[in-house]
This record gives C-alpha cells, structure tokens and sequence, in this order.
C-alpha cells in the first residue's frame, strides 16, 4: 500500500512538472525591452511607514536577482528605472469578540510599478494589485505590513512574466 502511494506521489510530481507547472515565485521575469539594468528610482509611499521603502527596495532586489538576468543598480545609466507607487495602505479591525474586544486585524496594500527607459518614457505600468493579511495583535502589524507588500510586489512582477498588465 505504501508503495503504490509513493509510486503514485512520484508520478503526479512528474506529470506536474511536465505539463510546464511553475509556482508563481520561480517563474522568470521578464522585463520590457530585455532591460539588464534596472535602477529604483522612487517608491511612492503615502503611508507614516517610513521602514517600507528599505523593505520594498530589499525585496526586489532579491527577488529580480532570483527570477531574472537582470541587476539593480544605483547608476542613472541602467536601462529601465523603476517607481513603485503604494496606492492605498491600511490596517483595520477584522474581527471582534462578542464583548468588543478585536481579536483579528487586516494589513491591506495595493500598489503599482512604473517602468519608465533610460529617455523617462512610460513604458510599462502594471496593473494595480492588492494584498491583505491578517494578524492577531499590534505587535505583528508590522510584520503583517511587509508580507502583503511582499505579495503585492510578487504579484506586480508576476503581470511581467504573464504578460498581464
């Protein structure tokens, strides 16, 4: 029995793999006019958030590096720069208990990336995409902040490698 369910796990892996399945963090990024270079120009943050820019920078530095040929730079002269623009952010009361004590909370984060060439010509804007995740006390309100804006930004760079923007 055991065997025939890991004889069974194998080929569903393998048929998965074959029918070119990727989960969404491995699929490559591609980037408009094959850009190599790739300068963070602004990250537009209408929040009190002040930590987010360094947690948006960092993480797509890692993750433009791990999905792509690309590189950040700090260089005026890379081929593409980019803006991230953090639409709406907010964290809100989810849930109460019945004697009104909040008991889940709500990060929500949308936010959009500007592609613009080494002339400063638009010449990608992804879809706004949006985010929540929940927490259960202040002191993970911010940790909560970084994932859905990690999300959003995965996502954001997911619309690339889709061409869905």
């Amino acid at each position: 029995m055991y065997l025939k369910s890991f004889i069974l796990s194998i080929a569903i892996g393998l048929i998965t793999l074959g029918c070119g399945y990727h989960f969404s963090a491995t699929i490559p990024i591609i980037f408009p006019n094959n850009a190599k270079t790739i300068i963070i120009q602004k990250v537009i943050n209408p929040s009190q958030e002040s930590w987010l820019e360094g947690e948006i920078r960092s993480f797509l530095n890692e993750e433009i590096t791990k999905r792509s040929n690309a590189k950040i730079i700090s260089q005026n002269t890379a081929d593409l720069s980019l803006i991230v623009r953090i639409e709406h952010i907010s964290t809100s009361e989810q849930t109460k208990e019945e004697n009104d004590l909040t008991f889940k909370y709500a990060a929500k984060v949308s936010l959009s990336l500007i592609f613009k060439d080494s002339k400063g010509v638009v010449v990608l804007k992804t879809k706004p995409t949006t985010y929540s995740e929940s927490y259960t006390s202040e002191a993970e309100k911010k940790e909560a902040l970084a994932k859905a804006v990690d999300e959003c930004l995965r996502l954001g760079l997911n619309q690339l490698s889709n061409n869905d923007f």
